[in-house]
Protein backbone atom coordinates (compact mmCIF):
# COMPACT_ATOMS: atom_id res chain seq x y z
CA UNK A 1 0.00 0.00 0.00
CA UNK A 2 2.91 2.30 0.50
CA UNK A 3 4.49 1.76 -2.64
CA UNK A 4 0.61 2.19 -4.36
CA UNK A 5 0.90 6.09 -2.35
CA UNK A 6 4.46 6.83 -3.31
CA UNK A 7 3.87 5.65 -7.15
CA UNK A 8 0.55 8.12 -6.98
CA UNK A 9 2.54 10.66 -5.24
CA UNK A 10 5.50 10.65 -8.16
CA UNK A 11 3.03 10.57 -10.96
CA UNK A 12 0.56 13.66 -9.43
CA UNK A 13 4.32 15.25 -9.08
CA UNK A 14 5.42 14.63 -12.68
CA UNK A 15 1.73 15.89 -14.14
CA UNK A 16 2.25 18.92 -11.58
CA UNK A 17 5.60 19.57 -13.08
CA UNK A 18 4.60 18.42 -16.77
CA UNK A 19 1.72 21.60 -16.92
CA UNK A 20 3.84 24.02 -15.39
CA UNK A 21 6.59 23.46 -18.13
CA UNK A 22 4.18 23.47 -20.61
CA UNK A 23 2.93 26.68 -19.44
CA UNK A 24 6.28 28.16 -19.51
CA UNK A 25 6.70 26.50 -23.15
CA UNK A 26 3.66 28.14 -24.13
CA UNK A 27 4.37 32.06 -22.34
CA UNK A 28 7.38 31.91 -24.14
CA UNK A 29 6.21 31.11 -27.62
CA UNK A 30 3.75 33.88 -27.13
CA UNK A 31 6.47 35.91 -26.53
CA UNK A 32 8.21 34.85 -29.85
CA UNK A 33 5.51 35.34 -31.57
CA UNK A 34 4.59 38.92 -29.70
CA UNK A 35 8.48 40.01 -30.60
CA UNK A 36 7.88 38.60 -34.40
CA UNK A 37 4.93 40.85 -34.82
CA UNK A 38 6.45 44.05 -33.04
CA UNK A 39 9.85 43.46 -35.62
CA UNK A 40 7.50 43.03 -38.94
CA UNK A 41 4.91 45.71 -37.72
CA UNK A 42 8.54 48.12 -37.23
CA UNK A 43 9.78 47.34 -40.28
CA UNK A 44 6.90 47.73 -42.17
CA UNK A 45 6.05 50.88 -40.49
CA UNK A 46 9.31 52.15 -41.70
CA UNK A 47 8.59 52.63 -45.16
CA UNK A 48 5.09 53.91 -45.41
CA UNK A 49 4.46 57.42 -46.81
CA UNK A 50 3.61 60.38 -45.12
CA UNK A 51 0.37 60.20 -46.66
CA UNK A 52 -0.73 57.16 -45.48
CA UNK A 53 1.06 57.80 -42.03
CA UNK A 54 -1.47 60.57 -42.01
CA UNK A 55 -4.71 58.63 -42.43
CA UNK A 56 -3.82 56.16 -39.55
CA UNK A 57 -3.36 59.05 -37.25
CA UNK A 58 0.57 59.40 -36.87
CA UNK A 59 3.01 61.55 -38.16
CA UNK A 60 6.56 61.00 -39.95
CA UNK A 61 8.50 61.45 -36.58
CA UNK A 62 6.22 59.24 -34.53
CA UNK A 63 6.52 56.64 -36.95
CA UNK A 64 10.20 56.65 -37.02
CA UNK A 65 10.44 56.68 -33.43
CA UNK A 66 8.37 53.74 -33.49
CA UNK A 67 10.55 51.85 -36.06
CA UNK A 68 13.76 53.17 -34.31
CA UNK A 69 12.39 50.83 -31.02
CA UNK A 70 14.19 47.33 -30.32
CA UNK A 71 11.83 44.31 -31.11
CA UNK A 72 11.13 43.91 -27.55
CA UNK A 73 9.89 46.92 -26.04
Amino acid sequence: MKYLNTLESTQADYHRMHSQLMMLIKKFLLMLMLWRRNYVTRRTLDGVSDHLLKDIGLTPNEAKAEARKSFWE
